[in-house]
């Protein structure tokens, strides 16, 4: 498995470089930051000459876990990479590091058996490994209704 979630695709449009970047600036809530807002648009992020960054700006339920990066050039063609939002891979590190420290505080003022260092052993990569799928699965969920919302925007074919 792959540390982070990141994928690359190549699109062409069928619309001009002008068209394709109207379109976007139309259909996204520009912000500096990529956070969620409540929006009308199709997407929240940045655009800047013939690059963008966006996501999803729908809430429910996986939005904003995958960010679309791309570039776009004057042939029309359109280069995106999609991964996982910085935000998610911060609460991923977060979380391990609180389910960890939660643990040894725990086993720390308990009665220090050796059976349950067994247990947090052997559990907590199994732990860590289910809360990085449920991340990739949502992450998964949002770059394939992001790229299809793209494609629908953008004329691909």
């Amino acid at each position: 498995m792959k540390k982070y979630s990141v994928d690359f695709f190549d699109f062409k449009s069928r619309l001009t470089n002008n068209q394709i970047l109207d379109r976007l600036n139309e259909r996204t809530l520009k912000k500096k930051y990529l956070t969620m807002e409540p929006t009308d648009k199709d997407f929240i992020g940045r655009i800047q000459d013939d690059k963008f960054e966006i996501f999803q700006a729908s809430f429910f339920p996986y939005g904003a876990a995958c960010v679309l990066q791309g570039t776009i050039s004057p042939t029309s063609d359109i280069k995106v990479t999609t991964s996982l939002h910085k935000g998610f891979r911060i609460l991923f590190a977060v979380w391990v590091i609180a389910i960890t420290t939660l643990f040894l505080v725990t086993w720390f003022f308990s009665s220090k058996e050796f059976d349950s260092l067994i247990v947090f052993i052997i559990g907590m990569p199994i732990m860590t490994l289910v809360f990085r799928l449920f991340l990739h699965g949502a992450y998964v969920l949002a770059r394939d209704k992001g790229l299809k919302k793209i494609k629908d925007l953008l004329d691909i074919g």
